[in-house]
């Protein structure tokens, strides 16, 4: 009798032929079919008519972990890498039946690969982009402000020393702030509105010293921050209460 096809053994022919095949001979599609992997078993645990939730866990995660290893081993392209932290970032965020481990795990090795990448302004935007992995959309899944104000301090840090040695960084700055502001309209309490104040009049400051010629997307980006900050207190939204836009009034 012919071999009975199972949801498992597609999987497991799955990883073989990745192992087997790609690995190493075109590694951005390699990463790119392993997290495709991963959302599949991801789909699987949670099909009501598979009747099998938290099977195939083990098997999304083997899956994420492959990827990193393709990311770890054969990704060497300083642009390929950044666009490889964005999708594993993208993928996991969608994820919903790792256990909090592994989750845990994979989400601080990607956010750890993101700050070692070869170009500073890289790393700042990637680690900004790794800090949605500890805030979900959804009320219901992962939400960990603790970790996502890591993340973006570090970001300031990196952008800091990025715009020390040139002045053209200043949208960096930009980039953090909107972050800050999705997070603290979102409900992460450990982002308060001195922060969102504070970040506001440093950014003020880095755009009205940057040469003008160099850095017009960031300041027309800043201009439209500034603006969305001030609609907020004109609707009267309790959350933007105290925040003072007298210092950035003239850029906006």
């Amino acid at each position: 009798a012919p071999a009975q096809v199972t949801v498992k053994r597609v999987f497991g022919f799955i990883h073989k032929t990745l192992s087997d095949g790609l690995q190493g001979a075109n590694p951005d599609a390699c990463l790119r079919l392993w997290l495709s992997a991963a959302v599949a078993a991801d789909a699987c645990d949670q099909n009501p008519d598979l009747e099998c939730q938290g099977i195939y866990e083990p098997i999304c995660y083997e899956f994420l972990t492959q990827a990193l290893i393709t990311f770890e081993e054969d990704i060497t392209d300083s642009r390929a890498q950044a666009q490889g932290i964005t999708v594993m970032v993208g993928t996991v965020c969608g994820l919903t039946c790792l256990e909090e481990e592994n989750y845990n795990n994979i989400g601080t090795k990607i956010t750890q690969h993101g700050a070692k990448l070869l170009k500073k302004p890289d790393q700042c935007r990637a680690v900004c982009t790794c800090s949605h992995l500890f805030w979900s959309s959804k009320e219901e899944g992962v939400r960990e402000g603790r970790r996502v104000l890591e993340c973006l301090q570090k970001c300031l840090k990196i952008a800091d020393n990025c715009i020390q040695s040139s002045t053209s960084h200043v949208g960096l700055f930009v980039d953090v702030l909107d972050k800050y502001l999705y997070f603290f309209g979102s409900g992460c309490e450990e982002i308060s509105v001195q922060f969102i104040q504070s970040l506001l009049t440093l950014c003020a400051e880095h755009v009205k010293f940057s040469d003008a010629d160099t850095t017009e997307e960031a300041r027309r980006a800043f201009k439209n921050t500034v603006r969305y900050v001030k609609r907020k207190i004109q609707d009267q939204d309790p959350r933007y209460e105290g925040l003072k836009l007298e210092e950035v009034e003239g850029l906006s």
